[in-house]
């Protein structure tokens, strides 16, 4: 530019994703603590706590994801604001475990989250090139309703799990343990993949990925009606 030319604006973007302290997620905390006022709960000290509690299940060494064939990796945490990737089945996005565990994944990091479908749900995060035909509709609903259900935390709630938290395009869907690999590789900057398949920890494993594999109880969630997920980080 010439002497005279404006200062170019800085990037807002960090290898094509908005950085977290760029984002609403950022914010959530300081914005809950104005609504409840000074003598309200200390919001961001009591996630510190409850963060902490998760962090330890997730990192803590001979934790309970500790097992036979576990690509769980003891240390440290990656640091605020790093993309993390979590993989979320479908029958679990309900659960009221795991979206708390979420929203306090997603105050501190860039949160992506890949559900995990059936063959029948069809590859819901993959628009077909030709146009969407009638099959490709009904999988766009699909992912419309995992959203809204994922998503649907309200103001009130305290862990509510809100577009403010994971953007509704960072929730996106796959059939496959490929895709899932597939996303986390071209992704730019995957610090942590956190997936219950021994395929996708191998894989990325591969590249050099750092992976968690959480456990996954063989018949499925609790009788309370929370997942292995949620269990698993929020026992």
């Amino acid at each position: 530019a010439g002497s005279g030319g404006a200062v170019p604006s800085p990037p807002c973007l960090s290898r094509g994703i908005v950085p977290h302290r760029m984002t609403t997620a950022s914010a959530r905390e300081a914005e809950q603590q104005r609504r409840l006022g000074e003598g309200g709960e200390d919001v961001a000290g009591t996630n510190r706590r409850e963060r902490a509690r998760v962090f330890a299940r997730m990192f803590a060494p001979g934790g309970p994801a500790s097992g036979a064939g576990d690509r769980r990796v003891a240390g440290r945490p990656p640091a605020r604001g790093s993309n993390v990737v979590v993989t979320v089945n479908r029958d679990d996005v309900g659960c009221a475990r795991l979206r708390k565990a979420m929203y306090l994944l997603g105050t501190y990091y860039n949160l992506f989250v890949v559900v995990a479908c059936s063959e029948e749900d069809g590859d819901a995060g993959t628009p077909s090139p030709s146009g969407p035909s009638g099959g490709e509709a009904a999988m766009r609903r699909e992912i419309g309703k995992i959203r809204d259900e994922l998503l649907g935390g309200g103001d009130g709630d305290r862990y509510g799990l809100t577009p403010d938290v994971v953007p509704r395009h960072r929730v996106v869907a796959s059939t496959r343990p490929k895709g899932r690999v597939a996303f986390a590789r071209q992704l730019g900057g995957t610090e942590l993949v956190l997936d219950h398949d021994g395929e996708v920890a191998a894989e990325l494993g591969r590249f050099g990925f750092r992976v968690l594999r959480y456990p996954v109880a063989e018949n499925g969630g609790g009788g309370d009606g929370s997942s292995p997920l949620g269990r698993f980080l929020i026992p």
